[in-house]
């Protein structure tokens, strides 16, 4: 058995594959259906670049943890 891989970025196409492979009679698989607006997609695209530029300052994951807990919790560092 063999594995393919197909990143697909028009729901269209991916439309298309499924109707293809049905029609084969393949069994397949879909992992990562995600509906990202073009505005995260920018907001990724300007924070990449940012990166390559070394605009970014890295954090510790101890840190990323903190943050991401107050965005889930609205806490600052203070109450946790």
């Amino acid at each position: 058995m063999a594995t393919l891989t197909v990143n697909i970025d028009n729901e269209r196409d991916l439309a298309a594959l499924k109707d293809f492979l049905m029609r084969l009679g393949m069994k397949y698989h879909i992992t990562g259906e995600a509906d990202y607006s073009d505005e995260f997609k920018l907001t990724l695209d300007n924070r990449y670049e940012e990166y390559k530029e070394g605009k970014v300052t890295m954090i510790s994951a101890g840190e990323s943890q903190n943050r991401i807990q107050q965005l889930l919790t609205g806490t600052s560092n203070n109450e946790l």
